[in-house]
C-alpha cells in the first residue's frame, strides 16, 4: 500500500463529506485559490510545508492523544486538496479543513503560510487552534455518554405558579421605569413558541436554577410555563439588550422571585444554533429599602424641605472637598445643604 492508499484508508466516508461540505461554505466560494497558485501546490503536505514543533503540539491535542497526528493531517490536506476545499485567509495565507467537527457541524480549519525563509519548504503550517478554546462534536457526544450515564432521580412537581409574586414584581420600580421596547416585544410576541424552542439554555444555566428550587424539577418546563404567563402579562423589563423575568422561585429575601435574563445569541447563524440564550440568572436577595430611604422608616422629620432649610441655617460654614479623576476640585458648602438629595 502506498502513502496515498494508507492516508486515504484513515478517513472514513462521514470525515470525507464533512470535508467536501466546508468547500459549498461562502468564505470558500468567495475566497478560491488562484489557478496559477493551485497549480504550485501538492497534494503532499508534508512535501509541501514545514511543521512546527509549536503546530506539532496542538496536532496532537486537536487528533487525539496517541493517534498519529501527522498521517492524519497529511490525510487532510489530501482530502481537501482533492476536493477544491481551500480558501485565501489573506494574501498568503491558505485555509484548509480537516474531518474533526465542530459542535456548530463545521470542520476546524487549519492554515500554511508562504514561508519567507531561506533553504526549506516553500509553506508552513502557520495556524493550528488550541482545542481547548473549542467545542468539538466529540465532547459533545463525550458528555452526553456521561449524562446518561448519571443516575436518573425521578422529576419532583413545578412549583405552584406565583401569580402574586409576579404582580409585585410587575409593581417594582425596576419593572415599571424599564419597559422591554415596543419592537423586542413584538418579536418575541411573533415567535409563538414555548420558549426553550428559541431560547438556548445551557447546563449550567439549568443546574444554577434547580440549585436555587432546592429540588429536582424539570427547569426547561418551568421556564415555559413561566415565560408563557410573563410574557402574555407582560412582566417583563429590559437592561443593556437583556430581556428579563421572573420564575416562581423565591430569594433567599423571601419575597423577590429569581429572574432570568435572556439576550441575542451574537453566533446565532451556526447550524442549529437557537436565537436567544439564557445569559444570568439572578438570586442575589434584594435590599428591603434603599439606603438612602432608611432613615424614614424609624424617624419622622415633617416636611423635608423645611427640615433641610433649618439644618442648612443651623450648620457651620466649612467646605466639603472631593477631586474628580481630573483632580479638579469639588466643593460643596454645608450652608447650602437644601442642595444635597438623599439616595
Amino acid at each position: 500500500m502506498d502513502e496515498q492508499q494508507m492516508n486515504e484508508g484513515l478517513l472514513c466516508d462521514a470525515d470525507r463529506q464533512l470535508i467536501a461540505s466546508a468547500a459549498r461554505l461562502q468564505k470558500y466560494v468567495e475566497a478560491p485559490v488562484p489557478a496559477g497558485l493551485l497549480g504550485e501546490l501538492s497534494d503532499d503536505l508534508l512535501k509541501l510545508a514545514f511543521i512546527p514543533y509549536a503546530s506539532r503540539s496542538k496536532l496532537s491535542s486537536l487528533y487525539g492523544p496517541g493517534l498519529d497526528f501527522m498521517s492524519l493531517v497529511s490525510a487532510d490536506w489530501r482530502e481537501a486538496f482533492s476536493q477544491g476545499a481551500l480558501r485565501m485567509h489573506n494574501a498568503k495565507t491558505i485555509s484548509f479543513p480537516t474531518h474533526i467537527e465542530m459542535a456548530n457541524g463545521e470542520a476546524v480549519e487549519l492554515s500554511i503560510s508562504e514561508n519567507a525563509q531561506e533553504g526549506g519548504l516553500a509553506w508552513f503550517l502557520s495556524y493550528v487552534p488550541i482545542v481547548e478554546h473549542m467545542k468539538l462534536r466529540r465532547d459533545c457526544v463525550a458528555e452526553a455518554k456521561a449524562e446518561s450515564e448519571k443516575p436518573r432521580l425521578p422529576k419532583e412537581p413545578l412549583p405552584a405558579l406565583m401569580e402574586d409574586g409576579f404582580a409585585g414584581m410587575q409593581e417594582s420600580e425596576d419593572y415599571l421605569v424599564n419597559p422591554v421596547p415596543l419592537a423586542v416585544l413584538n418579536e418575541l410576541d411573533s415567535m409563538d413558541a414555548e420558549f426553550s424552542s428559541f431560547v438556548w439554555v445551557s447546563q449550567r444555566r439549568n443546574e444554577q436554577i434547580a440549585e436555587y428550587e432546592q429540588r429536582n424539577i424539570d427547569v426547561l418546563e418551568l421556564l415555559n410555563r413561566d415565560w408563557d404567563y410573563a410574557l402574555s402579562n407582560r412582566v417583563l423589563r429590559y437592561y443593556e439588550g437583556k430581556v428579563i423575568f421572573p420564575v416562581s422561585i423565591v430569594r433567599d429575601d423571601g419575597e423577590t422571585l429569581v429572574e432570568v435574563s435572556i439576550k441575542r445569541d451574537r453566533g446565532a447563524e451556526r447550524p442549529g444554533a437557537l436565537p436567544w440564550h439564557v445569559c444570568f440568572v439572578d438570586n442575589f436577595a434584594r435590599q428591603k429599602v434603599r439606603a438612602g430611604h432608611a432613615l424614614f422608616d424609624w424617624a419622622y422629620l415633617g416636611n423635608f424641605d423645611d427640615t433641610i432649610e433649618s439644618l442648612a441655617e443651623m450648620a457651620l460654614a466649612e467646605k466639603w472637598g472631593v477631586r474628580s479623576r481630573r483632580r479638579a476640585e469639588v466643593e460643596f458648602d454645608s450652608q447650602k445643604l437644601s442642595h444635597v438629595y438623599l439616595l
